[in-house]
Order: C-alpha cells, then structure tokens, then sequence
C-alpha cells in the first residue's frame, strides 16, 4: 500500500508580482484533487512497482483560477510525471486577489 504525503513548502514557492494567494487554499484545492493524484500513482505503479520519492511541480494560477504553464521540476518516472501535469492543468484553484496570476515555483508531492 502507498501512502501519498502532500505538503506545502513554507517558502515563497507561491508568488505573484502583486501579493499571495492563500497557501492553504492551494493545500485543499489539491486534497479534493486527490483522487487524481492516487489514479497517477496507481498507473505508474503497474510499469513501476517502486513508486515512492518526490516529484517537484510548478504551475501558473491564471486570474480565472485554471492552471497554465505546468511543468516538472524534479520528476520521479515519466509515467506518473506526465500524468499529474496532465491532471493538474484541468484542476480549479481560487480567484487569486485582485486579478493577478500567481506562480506556484516548486510544490512536492511525497509519495511513500
């Protein structure tokens, strides 16, 4: 059985020019996404059986709140790589304030 541990970096991983968005909104956007990431890891684990390690995404949070420009920073197997960035660009984050786009730099995925 794998565990998936998500957390947010406590750094300025997430800015924009403006101002911030909420990091625990960020945190609880990808809790409800959480299904997907779990349906990554388990298409990854049937080319791989050793899926543990952790993956660095970055993303831009447009004022609509959907995601462009994903990408991986640090990946862990291209299977579950490409999976999450393909699940990633249809979540829905917040608004950020104020009509600005926020850069989320580096957000782990900790697979156990």
């Amino acid at each position: 059985m794998y565990k998936i541990l998500i957390l947010i970096l406590l750094s300025s991983s997430i800015s924009s020019n403006a101002g911030q968005i909420d990091k625990e909104a960020i945190r609880l956007t990808i809790k409800k996404n959480l299904k997907d990431i779990r349906s990554c890891r388990d298409i990854a684990a049937k080319a791989n059986n050793d899926i543990k390690g952790k993956i660095l995404l970055g993303w831009t949070i447009e004022t609509d709140g959907h995601v462009e420009n994903a990408k991986v920073s640090k990946g862990l197997s291209e299977d579950i790589d490409l999976c999450l960035i393909s699940k990633l660009k249809l979540w829905k984050f917040p608004k950020p304030p104020d009509g600005i786009k926020i850069e989320v730099q580096s957000y782990p995925f900790i697979f156990r």
